[in-house]
């Protein structure tokens, strides 16, 4: 009895299980039940505003171009060769991946430039050699270098040309002239010199720069300079580059001059010792040093010529005589 008693008891709690749930559901849903605000709805998260419109929306997140990595900047030419003076320029015709707000070198090179749009131009200032400038660009996310992104070479070349601001300089006669410094085409370092076929003592010539002096006692005339150019890669003649005009009516009637009268007596006593001293300008600007030494008793350790006879009293009244007068070439 006790077995039989089990089964059917079960199997009234399981029939009748169904019938209790149905209503209680029933029950709850004629109730009205009070709102909880602690209740979360499941589409909210916590933190985030609630999502009103219902659907779910597949947002795209835009990234600025200068937001992003440059990868790579590509000129129309990577390698040029080009002669020392000549100007040339390399296009940036892209840039992969972001986008710069800044492009620059990383060190400066004399005669190589770049714009802000990082085109590359060579100036005639470059010197021979092969450069490859490191480029660095900046933009809002990093910065970035590049190394060897273009290749340039200069070539040395001899002396082209020398050019002045001027072709023709004036002076008076009795004023110095100095002209202004020209502009050399070619390889430095070169040594410019004025030519034995347009030599006057009373020019002197910069030998780095190439700029003219002439001294006040130039004679009046046109003098046409020709230049002799030297550098690494050979010698040049350049010629009428410049014409020196010296205007007035020169030295007076009966001066002493340089060439004629000087000159002769510093060949027989200096020379031996002091080769510069037949040379015009030298003598010009050391005069009052040279003509010390010259008028002092022999035994005088500083008498010139040194350990010699001293010079004629005639021939030191010449020397006088132009250092006073004017010191006319």
């Amino acid at each position: 009895m006790k077995e039989i008693y089990a089964i059917s008891k079960g199997t009234i709690i399981k029939n009748i299980l169904p019938v209790i749930f149905i209503i209680l559901i029933s029950s709850c849903a004629n109730e009205k039940v009070a709102p909880n605000n602690n209740i979360i709805p499941i589409n909210t998260m916590v933190g985030m505003p609630k999502d009103t419109t219902k659907t779910d929306t597949l947002k795209t997140v835009v990234i600025p171009l200068d937001s992003q990595n440059v990868n790579m900047l590509i000129y129309d030419k990577n390698y040029i060769l080009i002669e020392e003076g000549d100007t040339t320029t390399l296009t940036l015709t892209s840039v992969t991946g972001g986008v710069f707000n800044s492009i620059s070198f990383i060190h400066t090179i004399q005669g190589i430039s770049m714009d802000k749009k990082g085109n590359i131009k060579t100036e005639p200032t470059l010197k021979y050699g092969e450069y490859k400038p490191t480029i660095i660009v900046a933009n809002k996310l990093s910065t970035y270098t590049f190394s060897g992104v273009v290749t340039i070479t200069s070539l040395a070349i001899k002396v082209k040309s020398i050019t002045f601001r001027k072709s023709i300089y004036e002076v008076n006669f009795g004023q110095y002239l100095q002209t202004d410094t020209p502009l050399v085409a070619g390889s430095k370092p070169a040594t410019l010199l004025i030519s034995s076929n347009s030599t006057i003592e009373t020019f002197l010539v910069n030998n780095i720069t190439g700029a003219i002096k002439a001294y006040p006692t130039t004679p009046p005339g046109d003098y046409i300079i020709n230049f002799l150019a030297k550098n690494m890669k050979g010698t040049v003649t350049i010629d009428k580059v410049i014409t020196v005009r010296v205007l007035g009516a020169g030295p007076p009637a009966g001066y002493t001059s340089f060439k004629d009268d000087v000159k002769p007596i510093f060949q027989n006593y200096c020379q031996r010792c002091h080769p510069g001293y037949i040379n015009y300008i030298t003598v010009y600007d050391n005069i009052t040093n040279i003509y010390d030494r010259l008028n002092r008793k022999k035994g005088d350790s500083k008498l010139m010529p040194q350990n010699g006879e001293p010079i004629d009293t005639m021939e030191l009244n010449v020397v006088k005589k132009w250092m006073n007068g004017g010191k006319y070439y």
